[in-house]
């Protein structure tokens, strides 16, 4: 199970993080309560070198965009796609809705984050439909997720990965240490109990 959190702006919370032993941690470059600069964020991913994957959380997917992301020295450029290829080093995006399956269909490649209808809100995507994506997908599933509620997302969606952000803060914008913690240990457990290694 891939787990990543997301949104972290401070170098106490990367190493918490590190500590709790997730996947990789995402840095939000497009407007948010959430981002930070360019500068801080290649400051925190070389503080991190080796030891986790960097992303950069992006809006739209674009030319720019990616610029922005390798000129942070990030490893990942996470976003809805706009007219760039999805190469290795890219984990496009999809919202959550009613033509989900019809648009994930249309984009390459097997890993795809798909996040909740309204993403940075904490409101979960459909799991169920998210579920139907996932016999065929390689899903990261984003949107809502907290310690409390992981666990049956896990055992619903199946994913190969999940993501948090709003999940592990007290208030928009500001991370809890122990809440990344509680997360990062909810989703082992339940990858484990599932065998979703």
């Amino acid at each position: 199970m891939w787990v990543k959190v997301c949104g972290l702006r401070t170098r106490e919370c990367v190493d918490a993080a590190i500590e709790a032993g997730v996947d990789a941690i995402g840095f939000v470059l497009a407007p948010s309560v959430r981002q930070v600069a360019v500068h801080e964020a290649r400051a925190l991913a070389v503080h991190i070198a080796g030891r986790v994957s960097t992303v950069g959380v992006v809006r739209r997917l674009d030319r720019a965009a990616l610029e922005q992301c390798r000129a942070a020295e990030l490893d990942i450029a996470q976003g809805v796609p706009v007219g760039v290829s999805l190469l290795d080093g890219v984990l496009p995006v999809l919202q959550d809705d009613d033509d989900l399956l019809r648009a994930a269909a249309a984009l390459p490649g097997s890993r795809l984050l798909v996040d909740g209808a309204n993403p940075g809100s904490g409101v979960p995507a459909d799991w169920s439909r998210v579920a139907e994506l996932a016999k065929h997908r390689s899903i990261v599933l984003a949107g809502g997720l907290n310690a409390c509620n992981v666990s049956a997302a896990i055992k619903i969606v199946r994913p190969v990965g999940v993501d948090v952000s709003s999940g592990i803060e007290q208030v928009p914008g500001r991370k809890d240490p122990e809440m990344i913690f509680a997360f990062t240990r909810a989703a082992r457990r339940a990858a484990a109990s599932l065998e979703l290694h």
